[in-house]
């Protein structure tokens, strides 16, 4: 799949308005096509060495964590978010093949002031 959308258009420029707040798929085949778009592609979800659709669920604690909570829980994954195009998506995605940033803590202040011109 080369696109990640996985709504129509014109159901995503009715979530537009929803951009930054949490997803959660509305049933079974929507969760499907957004771990086949996502999840399948993403090294998080899969081990070193597999091909992207050898997907593993276990292998991503954002997946797992979808799972168990529910999207009022503060434990819901962040992550899973709608895009600013209305379009479910991944903030944690990675394509398989690249490296997985380093951690950054977000309480911990940057030590050099990147904006400084």
């Amino acid at each position: 799949m080369n696109s990640r959308a996985i709504f129509p258009d014109s159901l995503a420029q009715f979530c537009a308005a929803r951009a930054g707040e949490k997803y959660r798929p509305h049933n079974g085949v929507e969760g499907e096509l957004f771990i086949d778009a996502w999840c399948r592609n993403c090294v998080r979800a899969t081990h070193a060495g597999m091909e992207p659709l050898e997907f593993d669920a276990s292998a991503c604690l954002i997946v797992g964590a979808t799972f168990a909570y529910t999207i009022e829980d503060a434990q819901y994954p962040k992550e899973w978010q709608y895009a600013q195009d209305g379009q479910p998506c991944c903030t944690a995605f990675v394509r398989v093949g690249e490296a997985i940033p380093a951690h950054r803590c977000e309480r911990t202040r940057d030590l050099f002031d990147r904006d400084a011109s």
